[in-house]
């Protein structure tokens, strides 16, 4: 991702202290950010509009981090990357947020520049694979890379095939 890109950011955490810390800091960055206090209210910010990143706190009252990590990946379907957030330094968290399907898990205190380089990182491999897939109408007419090394037809060399 190129420095000047704008990402829409949604940062959850019901600590707002933490909540406006971040959104001072991303927002000094560049990016556009979203605030909302808990995962319910993240939810229903989630199902109005889509966001490039989120930032959430694990450890909310109501509908945790973690339920709404479930929601994002499981029945919104989102591929959206999620950067957690949590107090527990403790490898259980790690594990399970990664078995979620986060794209990173940061402990709280956060540093600033390492949420800032993992950001950038996360949203930067979601272009690319975006980018990348670019499926042509007829697969099977795609040129080879060696003409005449595969072929969907014998008969018809430089196509991509078996």
């Amino acid at each position: 991702m190129a420095d000047s890109a704008r990402v829409r950011l949604l940062v959850v955490d019901d600590d707002p202290s933490i909540r406006d810390l971040l959104a001072v800091q991303l927002g000094h960055e560049g990016h556009d950010v979203i605030v909302a206090p808990d995962g319910q209210a993240a939810l229903d910010t989630l199902s109005a509009s889509p966001y490039d990143a989120l930032v959430l706190d694990v450890m909310m009252p109501g509908m945790s981090g973690w339920e709404l990590l479930a929601w994002v990946r499981g029945e919104a379907g989102l591929d959206t990357p999620v950067v957690l957030l949590t107090a527990r330094d403790v490898a259980d968290d790690v594990r399970r947020g990664y078995e979620l399907g986060a794209n990173a898990v940061m402990s709280k205190p956060y540093d600033f520049e390492e949420l800032r380089l993992v950001l950038d990182r996360v949203t930067t491999e979601l272009e690319l694979i975006n980018d990348s897939i670019v499926l042509p109408a007829d697969p099977a007419r795609v040129p080879a890379p060696f003409p005449g090394r595969w072929s969907v037809d014998p008969k018809e060399p430089g196509t991509v095939g078996g």
